[in-house]
């Protein structure tokens, strides 16, 4: 009995510790930094950033990163696109993970199709990459399918002249934010649907708010129970910012973000918070995604990315909500004290 006393007390301990630190750091931000030059003393590398404060956690990835172009989070592994240019002066990525809590390298995907990667998704069991194609203005960019070894299954390639800057699964779908690099013709979020494996089902459908030049980033997020897709890019009077869609493909509001490049890249936190990060002053802004969204009603608050000097990308690990390890914790003592009550 007191053995069984001692465990559950134990545990419950634990566990309130677990939430009340996951209480006061639900969320971790990872940033995507290309870093300087040769010989600056910044190397390429993901940062972790406490999204709420600001606070600088440390970095990870130095020394297997060449230039990180994105940042996602699957499972405990942090996705980075990493673009690398062989002998011959051409473009090519890898996938390169790394465990973003003890920033572990956990392994490399390649594949020697893909250009530029911008940033990785996964659906049936593989992964779903967006790719920004060969970088000129006349080529476009591809969605690729690749197992979690790197072999191809298949790919789709965009509208003559798009780049796909951000790839994110939706139910079965794919939602691929573009921008036009000759900038003659507006960019907008491409939607695929998606075979049982990940790989594309079908040309794709078009949103473009009309207000809009292209996007450069997309993230989504559930509230009161209904989900939205945000996409963050440059609008036609060269401002930027982040239009709002229901999955039904409505357009419902828009966020004035700032300066042109304020929303480069977008991530979704706890409650419907919409991070969406400025490289034109190097800080990361922060937008409640629900009913205050929109019409330049304005961010609540930001942060500057102290030790950054290249951001291109953000993504955030959204914990389990406290009330979630608590329960845990009340459920074990439950057995526990059940396992008692018989012996």
């Amino acid at each position: 009995m007191k053995t069984n006393r001692s465990i559950a007390s134990s545990f419950l301990a634990a566990c309130s510790g677990l939430a009340l630190a996951q209480y006061s750091s639900p969320e971790l931000m990872l940033v995507a930094d290309a870093g300087g030059a040769v010989g600056s003393g910044h190397p390429s590398q993901i940062e972790r950033y406490e999204p709420y404060t600001g606070a600088y956690l440390g970095a990870f990835g130095a020394g297997y990163l060449h230039n990180a172009t994105g940042v996602n989070v699957i499972g405990q592994d942090a996705y980075v696109t990493d673009s690398l240019i062989n002998a011959n002066g051409i473009s090519y990525s890898r996938i390169d993970k790394f465990n973003f809590s003890t920033g572990a390298y956990d392994g490399s995907i390649f594949n020697s199709g893909p250009f530029q990667l911008t940033s990785t998704a996964t659906y049936g069991g593989n992964l779903i990459v967006s790719d920004d194609g060969p970088g000129t203005a006349v080529d476009s960019g591809y969605v690729w399918t690749l197992s979690p070894t790197g072999q191809n299954l298949g790919r789709v390639i965009l509208p003559s002249g798009l780049v796909a800057s951000s790839a994110t699964v939706i139910g079965n779908q794919v939602w691929v934010t573009s921008i036009n690099l000759a900038l003659n013709s507006a960019g907008g979020v491409l939607i695929y649907n998606l075979n049982p494996d990940g790989t594309i089902n079908g040309g794709p459908g078009f949103l473009d708010s009309g207000n809009s030049l292209g996007y450069l980033g997309g993230a989504t997020a559930t509230i009161n129970g209904s989900q939205y897709f945000y996409s963050g890019g440059i609008s036609t009077s060269g401002s930027g910012i982040i239009d709002k869609w229901t999955t039904g493909g409505v357009f419902a509001r828009e966020e004035i973000a700032g300066y042109e490049f304020s929303a480069y890249s977008l991530a979704a936190g706890h409650n419907g918070m919409i991070y969406s990060l400025d490289i034109s002053n190097n800080l990361v802004n922060r937008f409640d995604g629900g009913d205050s969204f929109g019409f330049g009603f304005g961010p609540s608050g930001s942060f500057t990315l102290s030790e950054s000097i290249a951001p291109g990308a953000i993504a955030v690990y959204a914990a389990p909500e406290p009330v979630t390890m608590v329960g845990l914790g009340l459920g074990v003592f439950g057995l526990l004290a059940r396992r008692r009550r018989r012996s």
